[in-house]
Order: C-alpha cells, then structure tokens, then sequence
C-alpha cells in the first residue's frame, strides 16, 4: 500500500487523469471484460508506481574549459563575419 506523502504526490503527478478524485484507466485491448480489466489493473499499478519515484535532484555542471574556449572563437568568427560586411558608403 501506498503511503499518505506517496497517494498525494501520485494525485499531483496524475492529476489530468483524475475524475471526481479517482484515477481512471480504461483498457480495450482485448475482446474479453475480464482480460481488459487485468491490463488495466497492470497499466494502473505501471502509472503510480512511476508517479511515485522521487524525482532526481540536478546536479550543478560548469561548462570545460575546452567548450568555452570554442564558444569564445566561435563568437569572435561571426564578430569579425559581421565586421568584414561594414563597409563605408563612400
């Protein structure tokens, strides 16, 4: 069974499936009720179970030195691109 925290978090993350406050999941797959409602009974467990992981916290990166060296002779190519087009009206 579900914990509070984790029926909460699983309503807020399924909230576009929630009708009068219950999840809803419909199966037509196959011809027989019964197997129908079995694969939704599956699809539902597949949906909380993914609703209820905690999401992973980011992790700060900082750019190489390598990309920003080519991220500065990029913009110095398009800057001197750009200046060559200047010309004097003369």
């Amino acid at each position: 069974m579900l914990s509070p925290a984790q029926k909460e978090l699983a309503a807020i993350r399924l909230s576009n499936r929630l009708v009068g406050g219950t999840i809803t999941v419909v199966s037509s797959q196959y011809r027989s009720q019964h197997r129908n409602r079995e694969a939704a009974r599956v699809r539902l467990g597949r949906l909380v179970a993914a609703a209820i992981v905690p999401e992973r916290t980011r992790r700060k990166t900082r750019p190489s030195k390598a990309s920003q060296r080519r991220q500065q002779e990029a913009k110095k190519a398009r800057s001197s691109l750009k200046q060559s087009r200047r010309g004097s009206w003369d």
